[in-house]
Protein backbone atom coordinates (compact mmCIF):
# COMPACT_ATOMS: atom_id res chain seq x y z
CA UNK A 1 0.00 0.00 0.00
CA UNK A 2 1.28 3.37 -0.94
CA UNK A 3 0.64 6.48 0.94
CA UNK A 4 0.29 9.90 -1.78
CA UNK A 5 0.30 13.27 0.04
CA UNK A 6 -3.29 14.97 -0.92
CA UNK A 7 -3.07 18.46 0.34
CA UNK A 8 -1.14 20.96 3.42
CA UNK A 9 -3.49 23.05 5.17
CA UNK A 10 -1.51 26.42 5.47
CA UNK A 11 -3.31 27.63 8.60
CA UNK A 12 -2.94 24.13 10.80
CA UNK A 13 0.10 22.39 8.92
CA UNK A 14 -1.95 19.22 8.87
CA UNK A 15 -1.10 17.12 5.76
CA UNK A 16 -3.39 14.48 4.50
CA UNK A 17 -2.31 11.08 2.97
CA UNK A 18 -4.76 8.96 0.57
CA UNK A 19 -3.75 4.97 0.25
CA UNK A 20 -6.02 2.26 -1.60
CA UNK A 21 -5.34 -1.72 0.09
CA UNK A 22 -6.32 -3.48 -3.19
CA UNK A 23 -6.28 -6.55 -1.34
CA UNK A 24 -8.74 -5.43 1.19
CA UNK A 25 -10.78 -3.11 -1.82
CA UNK A 26 -10.43 -0.03 1.13
CA UNK A 27 -9.58 3.62 0.45
CA UNK A 28 -7.33 4.70 3.93
CA UNK A 29 -6.98 8.53 4.72
CA UNK A 30 -4.20 9.74 7.22
CA UNK A 31 -2.94 12.97 8.86
CA UNK A 32 0.02 14.16 9.97
CA UNK A 33 1.72 17.24 11.99
CA UNK A 34 4.87 19.10 11.69
CA UNK A 35 6.76 18.77 14.42
CA UNK A 36 7.46 22.76 13.26
CA UNK A 37 3.88 23.02 13.55
CA UNK A 38 2.81 21.69 17.07
CA UNK A 39 6.44 22.91 18.66
CA UNK A 40 4.93 26.77 17.87
CA UNK A 41 1.55 26.34 19.17
CA UNK A 42 3.43 24.82 22.94
CA UNK A 43 5.70 27.62 22.21
CA UNK A 44 2.90 30.40 22.77
CA UNK A 45 1.30 28.56 25.84
CA UNK A 46 3.90 28.28 27.13
CA UNK A 47 5.15 31.90 27.22
CA UNK A 48 1.40 32.76 27.68
CA UNK A 49 1.49 30.81 31.00
CA UNK A 50 4.55 32.45 32.28
CA UNK A 51 3.12 35.55 31.59
CA UNK A 52 0.70 34.83 34.80
CA UNK A 53 -1.17 37.75 33.65
CA UNK A 54 -5.05 36.85 33.25
CA UNK A 55 -5.88 37.55 29.89
CA UNK A 56 -9.61 38.79 29.95
CA UNK A 57 -11.76 38.38 26.64
CA UNK A 58 -14.26 40.19 28.00
CA UNK A 59 -14.70 43.23 30.75
CA UNK A 60 -11.25 43.71 32.97
CA UNK A 61 -13.17 43.21 36.45
CA UNK A 62 -13.01 39.39 36.40
CA UNK A 63 -16.28 38.74 34.82
CA UNK A 64 -15.26 38.45 31.77
CA UNK A 65 -14.18 35.10 29.96
CA UNK A 66 -10.42 34.14 30.39
CA UNK A 67 -8.12 32.18 28.18
CA UNK A 68 -6.42 29.59 30.12
CA UNK A 69 -5.97 27.03 27.13
CA UNK A 70 -5.20 26.57 23.22
CA UNK A 71 -5.48 22.90 22.30
CA UNK A 72 -3.78 22.32 18.88
CA UNK A 73 -5.86 20.43 16.24
CA UNK A 74 -4.09 17.23 16.56
CA UNK A 75 -4.81 17.14 20.13
CA UNK A 76 -8.57 17.53 19.27
CA UNK A 77 -8.55 14.60 16.85
CA UNK A 78 -6.39 12.49 19.50
CA UNK A 79 -9.29 13.17 21.65
CA UNK A 80 -12.30 12.69 19.87
CA UNK A 81 -11.18 9.43 18.93
CA UNK A 82 -10.96 8.56 22.62
CA UNK A 83 -14.82 9.38 22.76
CA UNK A 84 -14.18 13.16 24.22
CA UNK A 85 -15.54 16.24 22.03
CA UNK A 86 -14.09 19.35 23.38
CA UNK A 87 -16.87 21.48 21.07
CA UNK A 88 -19.74 19.01 22.93
CA UNK A 89 -20.74 20.64 26.30
CA UNK A 90 -21.34 17.29 27.57
CA UNK A 91 -17.93 16.06 27.39
CA UNK A 92 -16.55 19.77 29.06
CA UNK A 93 -16.19 17.82 32.69
CA UNK A 94 -13.50 15.57 31.10
CA UNK A 95 -12.12 18.45 28.63
CA UNK A 96 -11.63 20.32 31.95
CA UNK A 97 -10.19 17.22 34.01
CA UNK A 98 -7.63 17.03 31.11
CA UNK A 99 -6.53 20.59 31.10
CA UNK A 100 -6.48 20.37 34.19
CA UNK A 101 -4.39 16.81 34.25
CA UNK A 102 -0.24 17.77 34.58
CA UNK A 103 0.11 15.26 31.45
CA UNK A 104 -1.33 17.63 29.44
CA UNK A 105 0.01 20.84 30.98
CA UNK A 106 1.65 22.10 27.77
CA UNK A 107 -1.79 22.99 26.27
CA UNK A 108 -2.64 25.35 29.30
CA UNK A 109 -2.17 29.49 28.66
CA UNK A 110 -2.51 30.11 32.73
CA UNK A 111 -1.22 28.40 36.28
CA UNK A 112 -4.77 28.49 37.19
CA UNK A 113 -6.84 25.59 37.67
CA UNK A 114 -10.26 25.38 35.22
Amino acid sequence: MKWRKLDTDPLTGITTYHAFDSLENKTHIKYEKSFAAIEKVLNVNKNDANDNKFKFLGEDDGDGLRHVARIDSMVIQQWLNEGVDVFDKNDWPEVKRRLNDSQWRFLRTSSETI
